[in-house]
C-alpha cells in the first residue's frame, strides 16, 4: 500500500477520510456506505448503480492520494484526469485504479476505467456534474453567449460584448463580469431558463434569461403551440378550429404587459371573444427580457424600446430592441403561415411597443390597437418626415376611462397626436366601465373597425360609408372614402360613395358657417378649440380645404418657436418660469401640436 507524504495527508485529510488496516473510513469514524453514480463510457453508454468500491488512487504531482468515492462529485477522465469533490476542491493527476465495482439493476458488475470518459455522483437524487451553459441567451442585460469546458465557463454578455466568466457546479454557474461584477445563475429543471441574483459595487438584483434556440411548432386547431423566431422572440400561435393551412387567414398579434408572458393573452381569446378566436390565427411575442424574478415554472417578461428610432439608428443596443425583433417574427411567421393582413396590439407596457411597429414598420400592419398605453416621443408624427405610408395604416387605441395604471390621459394623448398628424383611419375606443384588465376592454369592437376600415373591397367600403353618414360618424365616411378611392369600386358603389361624401359635405358647411371666418381672420386663438373639434370630424372633407389651408399655414409659422419653448419648459425648474412658457406657447403659437396637450396642463 502506498502512502500519502506527510504533508498531502494534512492538505487532504478531511476530504478524502482517515484510513486504518487499508479499510476507508468518513471523517466521523464509520464505515464509508456505497454511492450512486453514473459512468458515462467512451461510447457514450451510460451506466447507474451503486458504487461498491470504496476509494480510487489518484497520482498526484505530490504523491499518491487515495479519494473516498463519497467524496467524489465528478472525474474528468483524459490525458489528465480530474477529480473535482463535493466540497468545492479539484484534484488534477492519473487515476491509478484499474476497475471499480458496481450493482446495476440489481447485478454486480466491475467496470473497468479506461472504458469510462466521466463519472459522476448523484446525490440525493441529483447528479453532481456541472450542468451545460453554454450557447445562446436571451437575457435581462441582452444576448449572451457561454462556451464550456468541464466546470469552467466563459463568454460575453450584451451588445458590447462584456467578458464574463466562471464556473458551474451542478445547476448552478458563478461568475464574474465587467469590472468587478458576480453573479450566481440557477439553471431551471427544464435546463431552457436561468435566473439569479447580480451584485456590482453597492448596486444588486436579479438577471434572467431563456436559450435562444429558434423553432418552428406544428400548428394544432384550437390548441395554442409555442415556438421561437430566428430573431429570438418566443412566441405563441392559436390557430382557429377550423384551420384549413390552403386557406389564407387574417392575423392578430398580440403583445403582454410588463412581467407577463404572452401565453395568457392568447389564452384569453377563445374565452372572451370567441368569434375573433375563430376568424383569426392569434399570435403572442414574449418580450426578449426575461423577468429576473421569475418563479420556475412561470417565465415572464419584457419588452424593450425607449431607446428605439428606426431599423439601424444608433448603436446596436437601440436599433435590436423589442420593435425590430417583433417586426423580423411578424415577418417570419406571416410567409410561414400565409397571413393576408396583421392587426397589431399590445396592452400597458405591449400598448406602448405598438405604436413604434405602427410607426417604423407601417408596411407589415393593415390595422394597429395599442391598449392602456401611450405614444413614445419618438413615434410622435412630427417627429418623423414623411408619414405617407404611416397614415395607410387604420389606428383603434383603446383605454379604460378607470384605468388606474396608466392614466387615461396618457391613451388621450397619443390619439390628439394622431389627429394633429393628419391620420385619416383613426377611431378612440373607450369604455367606461373599464379599468386596466386586458380582457375587460372593447378588444372585440376595436378589431371588427379595423377589419372593415382595411378592407379591399369597394362593395364593404361603400356599405360602410353610408352607415358611418347614418350615424354622422364623420370621420369614418372620410377614410371610407379615401380607402375606396385606392380599389376601383364598381359604379353602383361609387354612386353611395358619392351620396356618403355629400352628406359629409353637407355637416362640414354647417358649422364652418360661423366657423370658418374666425379661422381665416385669426385675431386671436380664441376659434382653436372649436377648430380643433371641427377638424377631428371633418378634417378630410372637400368642404374643409380653405380652413385647413389657413391652419397649415398658421402652424408652419408657429410651430418653430413653439417646439423651442415646449423644450425649454420640459427642463425648467422654477415653476413660475415654467408655467409663463406654458402660456406663452398656448397664447402666442397655438397653432402648434403642443397646444391641446400644453393647454391640459394650464
Amino acid at each position: 500500500m502506498k502512502f500519502l507524504p506527510l504533508v498531502l495527508v494534512l492538505l487532504l485529510g478531511p476530504l478524502l477520510g482517515a484510513t486504518f488496516a487499508g479499510t476507508p473510513l468518513s471523517p466521523g469514524g464509520h464505515l464509508a456506505l456505497e454511492d450512486v453514480a453514473i459512468l458515462v463510457l467512451k461510447d457514450g453508454t451510460e451506466l447507474e448503480g451503486s458504487v461498491t468500491t470504496a476509494s480510487i488512487e489518484l497520482e498526484t504531482d505530490f504523491g499518491t492520494a487515495k479519494v473516498l468515492v463519497s467524496k467524489i462529485a465528478t472525474i474528468e477522465f483524459g490525458d489528465t484526469d480530474r477529480v473535482d469533490t463535493r466540497g468545492g476542491t479539484t484534484l488534477t493527476g492519473s487515476v491509478k485504479t484499474s476497475t471499480v465495482r458496481m450493482r446495476v439493476d440489481g447485478k454486480k458488475t466491475t467496470v473497468k476505467l479506461k472504458t469510462v470518459a466521466r463519472w459522476v455522483a448523484v446525490v440525493d437524487g441529483m447528479r453532481q456534474d456541472a450542468a451545460d451553459f453554454s450557447g445562446e441567451w436571451m437575457t435581462s442585460f441582452g444576448p449572451m453567449t457561454l462556451t464550456q469546458t468541464g466546470r469552467d465557463v466563459a463568454g460575453t454578455y450584451g451588445y458590447d460584448k462584456t467578458r464574463i466568466e466562471g464556473t458551474a457546479k451542478g445547476n448552478t454557474l458563478d461568475v464574474t463580469y465587467g469590472s468587478g461584477g458576480s453573479a450566481t445563475f440557477d439553471l431551471w429543471s427544464d435546463g431552457e431558463f436561468i435566473t439569479g441574483d447580480w451584485k456590482n459595487g453597492e448596486r444588486d438584483g436579479r438577471w434572467g434569461g431563456y436559450r435562444r434556440k429558434p423553432s418552428q411548432p406544428d400548428w394544432k386547431p384550437g390548441e395554442i403551440v409555442e415556438g421561437q423566431s430566428e430573431s429570438g422572440m418566443r412566441y405563441y400561435v392559436r390557430v382557429p378550429e377550423s384551420y384549413d393551412p390552403a386557406t389564407s387567414y387574417d392575423a392578430i398579434c398580440i403583445l403582454h404587459g410588463s412581467n407577463m408572458s404572452a401565453r395568457d393573452y392568447v389564452g384569453t381569446f377563445p374565452g372572451a371573444w370567441p368569434e375573433l378566436a375563430s376568424r383569426y390565427i392569434i399570435v403572442g411575442f414574449d418580450g426578449e427580457q426575461m423577468n429576473g424574478w421569475s418563479e420556475q415554472g412561470s417565465p415572464t417578461f419584457n419588452y424593450t424600446y425607449i431607446n428605439f428610432g428606426g431599423d439601424g439608428v444608433g448603436p446596436a443596443y437601440a436599433h435590436r430592441q423589442s420593435p425590430a425583433l417583433v417586426a423580423e417574427g411578424i415577418g417570419e411567421l406571416g410567409g410561414v403561415l400565409g397571413i393576408d393582413r396583421w392587426f397589431v396590439g399590445g396592452h400597458s407596457q405591449g400598448g406602448w411597443l405598438t405604436y413604434p411597429i405602427a410607426m417604423f414598420y407601417p408596411d407589415l400592419v393593415a390595422g394597429v390597437f395599442p391598449m392602456s398605453g401611450g405614444m413614445l416621443i419618438q413615434c410622435e408624427p412630427t417627429r418623423i418626415d414623411d408619414l405617407t405610408e404611416q397614415r395607410a395604416v387604420a389606428f383603434a387605441p383603446i383605454h379604460g376611462t378607470n384605468d388606474d395604471v396608466v392614466a387615461f390621459s396618457s391613451g388621450k394623448a397619443g390619439v390628439d397626436s394622431l389627429l394633429d398628424g393628419g391620420f385619416p383611419t383613426m377611431r378612440f375606443f373607450t369604455d367606461d366601465r373599464a379599468g386596466h384588465m386586458f380582457a375587460h376592454l372593447p378588444v372585440d369592437d376595436a378589431i371588427e373597425w379595423l377589419d372593415r376600415m382595411s378592407s379591399g373591397d369597394g362593395g364593404a367600403l361603400a356599405a360602410l360609408a353610408v352607415e358611418a353618414a347614418k350615424d354622422k360618424r364623420w370621420r369614418d365616411v372620410a377614410a371610407a372614402l379615401q380607402r375606396a378611392s385606392e380599389v376601383e369600386p364598381s359604379a353602383a358603389q361609387q354612386a353611395q360613395l358619392d351620396a356618403a361624401a355629400a352628406k359629409l359635405d353637407t355637416a362640414a358647411k354647417a358649422v364652418l358657417k360661423k366657423l370658418a371666418p374666425k379661422v381665416l381672420a385669426n385675431k386671436n386663438n380664441g376659434w382653436m378649440d372649436d377648430f380643433l373639434d371641427y377638424r377631428d370630424e371633418f378634417a378630410f372633407a372637400d368642404a374643409s380645404k380653405e380652413v385647413m389651408a389657413a391652419y397649415t399655414a398658421l402652424r408652419d409659422k408657429h410651430q418653430g418657436p413653439a417646439d423651442d419653448l415646449f423644450w425649454k419648459q420640459r427642463s425648467e425648474k422654477d415653476k413660475d418660469v415654467q408655467r409663463e412658457l406654458r402660456e406663452e406657447i398656448v397664447e402666442t403659437y397655438y397653432a402648434s401640436s403642443w397646444y391641446r396637450l400644453v393647454k391640459g396642463w394650464l
